[in-house]
Parts: structure tokens; C-alpha cells; sequence
């Protein structure tokens, strides 16, 4: 397992990060995963029993990770948080919104940063619907997804030589987009993709050397392979306010 790329990756007992372990096994790679519970048995794979909304847990590994050469870090674990009008919502919950959709990726990258600055690494966050708009009734999951986009706008600007991504991984079938529906989201079912388009589009980004891709969000869906990364405007692919030249 010495030779191996290493990548860590949370939320992987299901769904997508499920999905995009098992993927990345069969690649080849030593994938060290986070999550409540374990799935995945391989001999690549290395798992670590935790609960990202306890922070003092998550930096009682830091001298374990930190001494892992890993080359990329992807960050999927989501959670909703509470659901309803905002002055209905429990606030303790709502901020544990921003603990395991935000706080807890940030904490493990913080904890891997300098064995990533080694190898120029790459860096990918899983972005939901909410950081694209507005979600009715789902204020702490909609405003935590919209801070890993900016907080990965920052991140690729202070870190130039490690490659920073937000993924928009589009509805997929997970209990988080069966809880959206039962709670009000409409979603088209032509509209559901399949996890392995998020597995196709973090293999490109890790394997593509092009910095000016970093600090962007790119969907799942969109013609990632035949954009001109030298031709790329500083503002496509974040997030940005439309202003109105004067006359």
C-alpha cells in the first residue's frame, strides 16, 4: 500500500462517497474513508469510525493523518440540518449544518494541509443544489453549501500550487434527496443522474494539472473536458454578483 496515491474521503459508508471509494479502489488507489459505520471491505481501504459533528474527535486523529502522504482530499459528507421555516428551525441543529457540511472538511483538510502542499495535491468538496440557489426551507443546508464554494474560491487563492475544487454532483439517489422530496423539493426524475458521473468528474480534476480550474464549481453535467483552462475568465464557474455597466 506504500506506492499507492492516497486519498482520504468522508461520508463513505453510502451514497456518493460510497460510490466514488469503491471507484477509486478499482483505480488502483489506497482510500482512507470516514464515516459512522463501515460498508467497504478492501485491502486498499482504511477506515476511521467517526462522527464529523464532534469536532474534539475529528482533531484526536490529527497526528495519525497528518502523517499520511495523502495526495488528495474529497469532502462529501452532507447533512440537511433542520428542515422548516427558519424561526421554526432548532439553531443548535442548524449549526450542526455548518459543523459536517463545512466545519468538519475544513478541520481534516487543516490537519492534512502541509502533506499536501508536498505532493501539490488536490483538493474537492461535494457541493449540493442549495450552493447553486435558494432552498425553501432548508436555510442551514442551502447557506453551509454555498460557504464551501467560497471557502474553496479563498482557499485556491492562497494556495495556488494545490488544486481546489467544488463539485455540483446534481440529484442523485441518496436519502438526503428522498428526505428533499418528502419535504416539498420537486425534482424531474429525468433530472437524477447516476454516482458515477461525480467518480468521473473528481478523477478529472485529480488527474488534471491545469491550476486554472481551481477554486471553481463544476457540474456533474457540464462539458468539463472540453473547457479551454487557458482561455477560462477568472469569474466563470463561482460565485459572483451580476452588475450592470453604467451609462
Amino acid at each position: 500500500m506504500e506506492n499507492k496515491k492516497k486519498i482520504l474521503i468522508t461520508g463513505t459508508s453510502s451514497g456518493i462517497g460510497r460510490a466514488v471509494t469503491e471507484n477509486f479502489l478499482s483505480d488502483g488507489y489506497e482510500v482512507h474513508g470516514i464515516s459512522r459505520t463501515k460498508n467497504i471491505s478492501d485491502l486498499n481501504y482504511k477506515h476511521y469510525y467517526l462522527d464529523l459533528n464532534d469536532q474534539k474527535k475529528i482533531l484526536s486523529l490529527s497526528n495519525k493523518l497528518s502523517e499520511i502522504k495523502f495526495n488528495t482530499f474529497i469532502h462529501n459528507a452532507g447533512i440537511h440540518g433542520p428542515i422548516g421555516k427558519f424561526e421554526e428551525c432548532n439553531l443548535d441543529e442548524w449549526f450542526k449544518a455548518f459543523q459536517i457540511n463545512l466545519f468538519s472538511g475544513i478541520t481534516l483538510l487543516k490537519i492534512i494541509l502541509q502533506n499536501l502542499k508536498d505532493v501539490n495535491g488536490c483538493v474537492i468538496f461535494i457541493a449540493g443544489g442549495g450552493s447553486a440557489n435558494s432552498m425553501k426551507n432548508f436555510s442551514s443546508y442551502s447557506c453551509s453549501k454555498t460557504s464551501i464554494v467560497r471557502f474553496c474560491e479563498n482557499f485556491a487563492e492562497e494556495y495556488p500550487n494545490i488544486r481546489c475544487h467544488c463539485v455540483s454532483p446534481g440529484p442523485n439517489k441518496t436519502k438526503l434527496l428522498k428526505e428533499a422530496m418528502n419535504n416539498g423539493i420537486n425534482v424531474d426524475e429525468s433530472r437524477i443522474v447516476d454516482f458515477n458521473y461525480t467518480y468521473k468528474l473528481c478523477s478529472f480534476l485529480m488527474n488534471n494539472n491545469s491550476y486554472n480550474l481551481s477554486g471553481r464549481q463544476i457540474h456533474v453535467k457540464d462539458d468539463y473536458k472540453l473547457i479551454n483552462s487557458s482561455k477560462i475568465s477568472n469569474d466563470e464557474y463561482k460565485l459572483r454578483r451580476f452588475i450592470h455597466e453604467k451609462n
